[in-house]
Parts: C-alpha cells; sequence; structure tokens
C-alpha cells in the first residue's frame, strides 16, 4: 500500500515507476489517510497479510524477507480450503 499526504490520482500515478523497477509480483494500492489507519499502517516499509475475509493476519513493520512472510501466506491457503 503507497499512502501520500496527497492522496490524490497522480500521487498514484507515481508510484508506478517503483513498482515497475522493483518488480513487485503483487497488488499495489494507493491507500487514502483513512484507509491506512484501518489496516494499523504506521511507516514505509510496510506488508499488510489479509486472510480470505480481508481481515489482518499479521502485519510486518520494516523489511522482511520472502522466506519470513511466505509461510503466513502458505498457511492461510491451506487454511482456506
Amino acid at each position: 500500500m503507497a499512502v501520500d499526504q496527497f492522496e490524490t490520482q497522480q500521487a498514484a500515478k507515481d508510484v508506478e515507476p517503483l513498482i515497475f523497477m522493483m518488480k513487485l509480483p503483487f497488488p499495489v494500492g494507493a491507500a487514502t489517510r483513512e484507509l491506512a489507519n484501518d489496516y494499523h499502517y504506521k511507516w514505509i516499509p510496510a506488508t499488510i497479510v489479509l486472510d480470505c475475509e480481508g481481515k489482518i493476519a499479521r502485519t510486518f513493520f520494516g523489511f522482511h524477507e520472502k522466506e519470513r512472510i511466505e509461510p503466513i501466506i502458505k498457511n492461510l491457503l491451506a487454511t482456506k480450503r
């Protein structure tokens, strides 16, 4: 989630080159301050993992290797079935 103090369509477009450069394999949205507050967003970088109902399953603040995050996602996917 990209959070910008100006919450405009242009702010969302400004994030696109970074997503492309980093080759992020997941969707990235530009959040309003309200959405950031709803998901307890505090600082960059942050990874918020949602369950299949859209509830927060786990939040990682700071940079984390995929080996730390991936097992949580796999567990959530396994419990969905």
